[in-house]
C-alpha cells in the first residue's frame, strides 16, 4: 500500500491576524478532542503566523465538519503538531 503523499501549506501574517479567534477555536477544539491542553506562549496571532498545515486534513476537515475555513486550518494545525510530537524519531532528534 502507498503512503499518501502530503502537501502542506503556511497562514500568512494577515490572515492569522484577521481570523484569529476562529484558528484559535479550531486548534483549541482539536487538543481538547485529543484531551491536551490548549494554550499559547505567544500572541496567538503571532502562534499562528507561519504554522503550517497538511492540505489534505484541513480538506478532509472542511468536507467532514463543514465549519468555516479559518476553524479547519486551526484544526489541521493541532492534527500535524500532535502527529508531529507522536512520531518517536521526531521525538528523539528534538534532544539534540
Amino acid at each position: 500500500m502507498a503512503k499518501q503523499e502530503r502537501h502542506y501549506r503556511t497562514v500568512l501574517a494577515l490572515y492569522a491576524i484577521r481570523n484569529e479567534e476562529e484558528l484559535c477555536a479550531g486548534y483549541e477544539t482539536a487538543l481538547r478532542v485529543k484531551r491536551m491542553p490548549a494554550g499559547f506562549d505567544l500572541d496567538p496571532w503571532r502562534f499562528f503566523t507561519g504554522a503550517r498545515f497538511c492540505k489534505e486534513d484541513y480538506e478532509h476537515l472542511r468536507q467532514t465538519l463543514g465549519d468555516s475555513r479559518a476553524f479547519c486550518i486551526g484544526w489541521a494545525i493541532a492534527k500535524d503538531e500532535l502527529r508531529y510530537c507522536s512520531s518517536p524519531a521526531h521525538a528523539i532528534a528534538d534532544l539534540f
